[in-house]
């Protein structure tokens, strides 16, 4: 549970994030449920991706290819009454999870941003 002036924020080392193998081209995620039953993420905090900060990392070649959030083969999952903010590529992508609710979510990302570049991502 994040309060209302918690800002959870991701490293921009992708190296740090967890490895999912099998989970697309992009395989990494910052914040993983991973055969996880009835975990909660909850607000009114912000999660913080802090992907203006990679794609300026990451403009001249392959990007690092990072989630905010990624559920995998879990249940019973909640996201709820959170702000995800700014990540590098997408939200939230889940694999496999059954009973997986996410309500009063606000995702906000600016995907023209400065540094960023279709060919890389």
């Amino acid at each position: 549970h994040l309060t209302r002036d918690a800002i959870l924020a991701a490293s921009t080392d992708s190296n740090l994030y967890p490895e999912l193998p099998n989970f697309g081209g992009m395989n990494r995620a910052f914040l993983v449920a991973d055969h996880a039953d009835g975990a909660t993420l909850g607000g009114p905090g912000i999660v913080d991706g802090r992907g203006h900060l990679m794609r300026r990392a990451h403009t001249g070649g392959r990007h690092p290819g990072t989630r905010l959030i990624a559920g995998r083969d879990s249940s019973r999952l909640t996201i709820e009454d959170i702000t995800l903010l700014d990540s590098f590529a997408w939200a939230g992508h889940f694999q496999n999870c059954t009973d997986l609710t996410i309500r009063r979510v606000a995702v906000i990302n600016e995907i023209n941003h400065p540094g960023w570049s279709p060919k890389g991502a």
